[in-house]
């Protein structure tokens, strides 16, 4: 299916604040680690797990279980990334 950019205007809006997720179904970060997650909705709240700011984390968790859809779960990931380009010494913790 093939749509004009314009017309889509969550995708163009996203890209234009720089709020793009790239997310590759390859397997890759599974196969990577010893923690086999299944889905967006498991990998999303193991990334939670390593915040230093437990309020929030638990907070994502919780908006996570609230909804799961796939606005929220875009929102959660970049919160996520943001996190982690503020620095991962500061923002996220060793397990």
């Amino acid at each position: 299916m093939r749509r004009n950019l314009a017309e889509n205007t969550d995708f163009l809006n996203a890209v234009q604040k720089e709020e793009l997720v790239y997310l590759f179904g390859a397997g890759i970060s599974s196969a990577l680690t010893d923690n086999r997650s299944c889905g967006w909705k498991k990998w999303l709240k193991n990334g939670t797990f390593y915040m230093k700011d437990l309020m929030e984390a638990q907070a994502l968790r919780d908006s996570i279980d609230s909804d799961s859809s796939s606005g929220n779960l875009v929102r959660i990931a970049g919160k996520l990334i943001k996190a982690a380009k503020a620095g991962s010494r500061r923002c996220f913790r060793t397990l």
